[in-house]
């Protein structure tokens, strides 16, 4: 089981909710990375700092319920720790894989293994839920 999320989040870095809020994170020093709250159509400046980290795709966080997603960094959990702080609640938060390139979601993350959620699997095994995430990271980030 996780420590609560405040010293978990301190004990591996994460990126606080008022680093991002509003899609404007403030740039972290010592490698730390970029992480946007994405609620309206992401612009060519977001997506190329949501690229900083891994350059060819970028680690999404999407919430399903309230239709947005935190994107950057080099983990879906610092993703998910961002929704999270910013309301979200994780039975609806999902992890995926954006590549600008192609214009295509990829559906694994360690986030996903909810087996109380009947998800034993690092993939999204819902077609639903796989539908949702991937209607979402389109119409955010997709043509930009």
């Amino acid at each position: 089981m996780r420590p609560p999320l405040a010293a978990w989040r301190r004990s591996v870095g994460r990126v606080s909710r008022s680093q991002c809020i509003l899609g404007q994170p403030q740039r972290e020093t010592q490698g730390q990375a970029v992480i946007h709250i994405i609620r309206s159509r992401a612009n060519k400046q977001q997506i190329t700092g949501m690229l900083q980290t891994l350059e060819r795709y970028i680690k999404l966080a999407v919430d399903i319920r309230r239709g947005i997603l935190a994107g950057g960094g080099a983990m879906h959990a610092d993703c998910e720790a961002v929704l999270l702080e910013d309301g979200s609640q994780q039975e609806y938060v999902w992890g995926a894989d954006w590549d600008p390139t192609a214009q295509q979601v990829a559906f694994e993350s360690l986030i996903n293994i909810r087996p109380r959620q009947d998800n034993p699997s690092m993939e999204i095994i819902d077609s639903a839920i796989r539908q949702r995430v991937a209607e979402i990271a389109h119409q955010l980030l997709g043509g930009a």
